[in-house]
């Protein structure tokens, strides 16, 4: 490292506030308390997940997540996650899809000293994790992006502040996101994935502009996405907060406390109703005016621009190559000020060195007053790039191995950790991801002659349903699971087809089949090689695969379905990245050697049920899809049955049957199964697309987790 790029810590740091001293003092105490057996794992589980503390897959280490509101990072903060990163966190920060940075292989005792130092520059871990009001977004390009309606930076940060440490926010039924985006049309935001999703409106009244928010709620993605309601086509920022307060306070006393699985703000909104909900908000918001906290937080739009922090200075050296210009078509964004330009930084699945991050620090200090950001892409953000610096900034990033094309393209594939280091994970998504990358980059189209179909085109990477790679508001998404061929497991992939980011994510995928995981690059180059050479014109991916249909699609991949004898290829039963062959743990139940057949038959029978609900849904056929979706569910429950030597005819036997043999002995994952075991028949016509688009997603993530089940056994 040279030493321009060493760090500007001062041996004396300014001492911390007494507030947050005590609050990491505490934290000294809680894991003294657990080491002399005085609390419970679980009673300590909350208490960190509180402070922004994971367990990890890997026995004895953590994960530690940092906040990063609105992704806002500065030099010497950067010098400090490297300073971490290199000393506590295995050598490698990771940027998430909520701009949040995370270490993984943390020891325990090492987290009060990591807080101490993130808390010296003014980043905390405190609620980043655990039932509370998670990091909050917003638009990596808030403030410089030609398209926005305003900057939402200051709102989103003011939101931030107002409810971090507030006890409102302390034991919440579960997990809050909350998101701002500067416009209804690009993907920066995806509000409409959010528990609160704001999007950037003005209007006029009395020959006056007023600033404020379209407003949507109980959006979510998870095991079974929901896409946001209407909450308010139009909230004033001076009353933003009271509202933000009131739906929370509304969550906080009548949200799911028993059953987690149904305690996200997407379930009570479906409950009580878009109306009933947006009243009892309002009988809320009036109460909360009495509460000087809250009312005493009025915001508005600073409608000063946002300045570069460096004087004008010389114009930079000019130069270029091929390299080059095939970083600026893809990496650079112009500025709606004049003379400059917002740059990516491509951080391949979101991973970046402690090396590098020290040379970023330099970077942005010499190039753009420190204007950096990571964004839900898990990429950085320069902004007010002088255009003329464009040919040095990119031999300086060049020389940091971080000059990387294809930001935001095709090529920028986005992945959760995965199996690699979290508890839920089934796959190794990450490796999956860097397989698929390199595929794209040597055999695909080059991000040049990319065209702009190309390059909006998504590929999300998740290693388990819950979606934290945010497969759903994929073009083309996967998430991991696994199937069992033979006496043998084989990591497997759900592909869906049909999400998008644009128009702040308001369109979800759908499941279309489960494809093996070594299967998945060929997948990839079949659905973008066929895109290429059959599309119209200026049509998206998402309208080519409408006009084809997914059954000529699944049809098309009918050939990458197939499981593979093990004898025949070994490397298939083993998962991307890893060595040894392929295992999702063992479970409590047997199976009866001479009935794997007719298993095996059942599962594939809900498969095809489960697809044909896919086909009707597609085909605007509501109904008919919810009853095939009902089916799949019903078949998939009577083949676990039948390792139970039990076979019921009747659908309500059945689902006594299913919840007393596999639900409450704890052998699959009460939150799918109870779709099952809840269902009722479909007897009414259903005329709502989100109505259908719900009953086949349970169906969908039923029957994975009952040939997940079986996998296990």
């Amino acid at each position: 490292m040279s030493e321009e790029h060493r760090s500007f810590f001062a041996s004396d740091r300014e001492a911390l506030a007494p507030e947050i001293e005590r609050e990491i003092q505490i934290f000294e105490v809680e894991i003294e308390r657990l080491k002399r057996g005085k609390i419970s794992e679980e009673h300590f589980k909350h208490f960190r997940l509180n402070h922004g503390i994971y367990g990890q897959r890997q026995p004895g280490v953590h994960m530690v997540r940092v906040k990063i509101p609105s992704g806002l990072l500065n030099a010497i903060q950067l010098e400090m996650l490297a300073e971490i990163s290199e000393n506590f966190g295995h050598g490698l920060a990771h940027v998430t899809t909520r701009q949040d940075i995370q270490y993984h292989f943390v020891q325990l005792d090492d987290v009060p000293t990591i807080m101490r130092r993130l808390a010296s520059v003014g980043l905390t871990t405190r609620e980043a994790c655990g039932n509370t009001v998670r990091n909050v977004t917003a638009c990596s390009l808030s403030g410089v992006c030609p398209d926005e309606t305003f900057d939402v930076t200051p709102i989103a940060r003011a939101t931030t502040n107002a409810f971090l440490r507030h006890p409102l926010t302390q034991q919440l039924g579960r997990k809050f996101k909350i998101a701002f985006s500067g416009c209804a049309d690009k993907p920066c935001g995806l509000a409409h994935m959010h528990d609160i999703g704001h999007i950037a409106r003005t209007r006029e009244v009395d020959g006056r502009t007023q600033y404020g928010f379209e407003v949507w709620v109980g959006g979510g993605l998870g095991a079974q996405p929901h896409p946001a309601k209407l909450y308010s086509e139009f909230v004033p920022v001076e009353e933003l907060i009271l509202h933000q307060a009131g739906i929370l306070s509304v969550f906080h006393k009548e949200g799911e406390r028993k059953n987690r699985n149904k305690a996200r703000l997407k379930f009570l909104v479906e409950k009580l109703g878009i109306e009933e909900f947006r009243r009892r908000v309002h009988e809320e918001i009036e109460q909360l005016r009495s509460d000087p906290y809250w009312f005493s937080r009025p915001l508005v739009v600073r409608r000063g621009e946002e300045l570069p922090a460096l004087p004008d200075g010389l114009p930079g050296k000019s130069g270029t190559s091929p390299a080059f210009e095939l970083w600026c078509s893809t990496n650079v964004t112009p500025q709606r000020q004049e003379g400059f330009c917002a740059v990516y930084i491509t951080l391949p699945i979101g991973d970046i060195s402690p090396e590098q991050l020290r040379a970023v620090a330099f970077i942005i200090r010499r190039f753009n007053g420190e204007n950096l950001r990571t964004t839900v892409e898990q990429n950085f953000l320069m902004r007010w790039v002088r255009r003329s610096d464009l040919w040095e900034l990119y031999q300086a990033l060049d020389e940091a191995g971080l000059a990387e094309p294809g930001a935001e393209t095709l090529l920028d594939i986005t992945a959760c950790p995965g199996a690699d280091t979290c508890m839920l994970g089934i796959t190794s998504s990450k490796s999956l991801a860097l397989r698929l990358r390199e595929m794209l980059a040597s055999n695909g189209p080059e991000p040049e002659a990319l065209p702009e179909e190309f390059r909006d085109l998504s590929i999300k990477v998740s290693g388990c349903p819950n979606s934290c790679g945010q497969h759903h508001v994929a073009n083309i998404g996967f998430f991991g699971s696994s199937q069992r061929v033979g006496s043998h497991v084989v990591p497997n992939y759900q592909l869906f087809l049909g999400g998008q980011k644009s128009e702040n994510a308001n369109s979800f995928g759908l499941a279309t089949l489960k494809i093996p995981a070594k299967n998945i690059p060929a997948v990839v180059e079949h659905l973008v090689g066929r895109y290429r050479d059959e599309r119209s014109d200026g049509e998206s991916f998402n309208e080519w695969a409408e006009r084809v249909g997914k059954k000529d699609i699944r049809d098309g991949l009918a050939h990458l379905r197939e499981g593979r004898d093990i004898s025949e290829q070994p490397d298939f039963y083993v998962d991307w990245g890893e060595e040894e062959p392929f295992s999702v743990g063992v479970g409590t139940g047997e199976c009866a050697g001479q009935l794997v057949p007719e298993v095996e038959l059942k599962l594939g029978e809900a498969e095809r049920e489960l697809f044909e609900a896919n086909l009707q849904y597609e085909q605007g056929k509501y109904t008919q899809a919810a009853q095939m979706a009902y089916q799949a569910m019903t078949t998939a429950a009577r083949a676990l049955l039948i390792t139970e030597g039990v076979e019921e005819s009747a659908v309500k036997a059945a689902q006594e049957a299913f919840r007393t043999r596999f639900v409450e002995a704890g052998r699959v994952f009460a939150g799918s199964a109870n779709y099952f075991v809840q269902a009722e028949p479909v007897e009414r016509e259903i005329t709502d697309k989100d109505d259908a688009y719900q009953r086949v997603d349970k169906a969908s993530l039923f029957v994975d987790e009952c040939q997940m089940a079986y996998s296990r056994m």
